[in-house]
């Protein structure tokens, strides 16, 4: 998603990393549009049931914030899985050289 919103321009990944204050000036116009397309690619991606959890976000920044926070489990779930899949390997393969030594 990271790419996809670089890909809309720097400003856009800005936005969504830094926030913006409001200023009713041409430059704060330009945040808001910025806002309001990031805010858009982000969300146009979800499924529902995580939409609902993020529609009541403002800005693109909020939306990017709530959903680290939904997915971080996610990333150290798989971390973790991945983890304990090698060491039950490991410990297959010294149980297996345990075997050999003793014939």
């Amino acid at each position: 998603m990271q790419v996809h919103l670089l890909a809309q321009g720097y400003e856009v990944w800005e936005i969504v990393e830094q926030g913006f204050t409001l200023i009713q000036d041409e430059q704060g116009k330009k945040y808001m549009v910025y806002d309001a397309k990031a805010k858009d690619l982000i969300i146009s991606g979800l499924i529902e049931s995580v939409y609902l959890k993020v529609l009541s976000c403002k800005t693109a920044k909020e939306v990017w914030g709530k959903l680290e926070n939904i997915y971080a489990g996610t990333v150290l779930l798989g971390s973790r899985s991945e983890r304990g899949e090698r060491e039950r390997k490991w410990e297959g393969e010294r149980h297996f050289q345990k075997l050999l030594v003793w014939e």
